[in-house]
């Protein structure tokens, strides 16, 4: 995951104003989406890019930091 985040953000800094309008800002707000789900099952299945699944600001730290278990399925 590492490898395939650093290769979708080599140019991000190119491309902050994007970067952030389209990726940082979506995941903040679906994160609060997300939760709610949670709270009403314990499983369900979300389809996003792959661009906003890693780094800091990706939807997996994000819910890391909400206190949910994440774990990859398959390799």
């Amino acid at each position: 995951m590492d490898k395939f985040q650093e290769f979708l953000y080599r140019d991000a800094d190119k491309y902050l104003e994007l970067v952030q309008e389209f990726l940082v800002k979506r995941n903040t707000a679906w994160i609060v989406s997300l939760m709610n789900y949670l709270e009403k099952s314990e499983r369900f299945m979300v389809l996003v890019g792959a661009g906003h699944l890693g780094g800091k600001n990706g939807l997996l730290e994000l819910l890391k930091a909400q206190g949910c278990s994440i774990r990859q399925l398959g390799k």
